[in-house]
């Protein structure tokens, strides 16, 4: 659903966010279910909370490991 603000005002068009799973359930339709659509978008929606949880996971364990610590 992409909303549209009238050409006199001076703000940008806008496009309604969507969470992943709304969006991942856009891909359900009466037709049936695309499968290999939601298995590439479930990637895609993945991938950048596993290379922040990677990328991260050094602060995590110190973090956590430090809090247990007297």
């Amino acid at each position: 659903m992409v909303r549209s603000v009238s050409s006199d005002s001076p703000v940008q068009p806008c496009t309604v966010a969507q969470t992943a799973p709304v969006f991942l359930t856009g891909f359900v339709t009466s037709q049936g279910l695309f499968l290999a659509k939601v298995c590439a978008a479930s990637i895609v929606v993945s991938l950048p909370v596993l290379i922040a949880g990677f990328a991260a996971q050094d602060k995590l364990v110190q973090g956590l490991s430090l809090g247990a610590v007297k």
